[in-house]
């Protein structure tokens, strides 16, 4: 074994099997055994009885367009909970590889610090119900698009002859994810940020001011759309019911600016230590006991996943890697402190919090990319 590992030489190819292993083993061993959960009964039980039309009434209360998911999906899948686990699971799997996919393009000579932000991302612990799999088919979905939008922008700037083709992909992702559910909005206003790095990573040797002037250019599409979409989610929807996630922060705003920023500052220090602690706070060593066959076979199985998946990958040998000295780690921190800030700022609009309440991890999806950035 060690002698076959001593002559295998993997390249990137391998890095989305290795991110499909490391979600497997986190996320899908117990499968077999789970169920429906939670808002997960709403949809099963329209598809079970009322179809394409129920999903469409239903959702006029909340997110008329995101019907759409189960009007695709459910006919497809049916009632079978292990059907939609396995598919919450491979788009949490799609959207760690589009992650990656696209940082490639962004970084290209940090393919070893890119891969482990996907890996990270892949199996971070912060989101804790990945298990109803049937509701949050839909913010997975969504944030595979997203990420699937950041990849087709990118593979714009460096294509004149499909340059139209990928911005009109790029865009209609971006404004399939945002019309479906909020959730990912905060990171849209990540895209001057990413592609200033794009071209100060492809075109070191232009000036500072011609730089802006291409992240402007290539930009101003998915701001017009963004606002767009802002303006008519708070201005011109009508729902059928009481808007849930109206922003009352901008409300607080206008009534007692002075508090309202206050209270912002509060809920953004809290949920940024909540997020960047969670990580070290799910290792507790009470849930390993050794007298229960079950916490025996997960220690058992975790030691065997983490040497295996260590052996494997330490013979990546990625096809390109800058060993300069550079301050890539002071960009990236920076980057994914933005990220993790934007990301949240939806859910602060709307006055609620990741790190308040048992079922606030929901509102740490945005902002997973931005913690296994920092971490990295």
């Amino acid at each position: 074994m060690r002698k076959f590992l001593s002559r295998l030489s993997l390249d990137e190819r391998v890095i989305p099997f290795a991110l499909l292993f490391v979600t497997v083993v986190s996320f899908g061993l117990l499968i077999p055994w789970l169920g429906f959960y939670w808002d997960d009964w709403p949809v099963i039980y329209l598809t079970k009885t009322q179809g394409a039309a129920g999903f469409w009434d239903f959702y006029q209360y909340d997110r008329p367009f995101s019907a759409w998911t189960y009007i695709v999906f459910a006919p497809l899948l049916g009632t079978s909970p292990f059907a939609w686990q396995i598919f919450t699971l491979l788009l949490r799997w799609l959207t760690a590889v589009f992650l990656w996919a696209s940082l490639k393009i962004l970084w290209p000579g940090k393919a070893r610090q890119v891969f482990w932000v996907a890996l990270l991302f892949a199996v971070c612990p912060i989101f804790t119900q990945q298990w109803v799999a049937v509701a949050y088919s839909q913010h997975w979905l969504c944030y595979l698009l997203y990420f699937l939008s950041v990849y087709f922008m990118l593979k714009a700037q460096g294509n004149r002859q499909y340059h139209l083709l990928f911005t009109a992909l790029a865009v209609f992702t971006s404004l399939v994810q945002m019309l479906t559910m909020e959730y990912f909005l905060g990171l849209e206003l990540l895209r001057p940020i990413i592609l200033w790095f794009y071209y100060r990573e492809w075109e070191p040797e232009a000036a500072i001011l011609q730089t802006f002037k291409r992240v402007i250019f290539s930009a101003w599409i998915y701001a017009v759309w963004l606002i767009g979409y802002v303006l008519w989610r708070i201005f011109f929807l009508r729902l059928a019911g009481n808007d849930p996630n109206r922003p009352v922060l901008l409300g607080k705003l206008f009534q007692a600016p002075l508090q309202a920023l206050l209270d912002l500052g509060q809920k953004a220090i809290q949920d940024l230590i909540y997020l960047v602690t969670s990580w070290p706070a799910s290792l507790r060593p009470g849930d390993i006991d050794l007298h229960r066959p079950f916490s025996l076979a997960v220690l058992m199985i975790a030691v065997f996943a983490a040497v295996l998946f260590g052996l494997i990958i330490s013979r990546y040998r990625p096809a390109e890697a800058d060993d300069r000295q550079s301050n890539w780690h002071i960009h990236a921190m920076a980057f994914g402190l933005l990220a993790i800030l934007l990301g949240t700022l939806p859910v602060w609009l709307i006055d609620r919090q990741v790190s308040v309440g048992p079922l606030g991890s929901r509102f740490s999806l945005a902002a997973l990319f931005g913690v296994s950035l920092l971490f990295v």
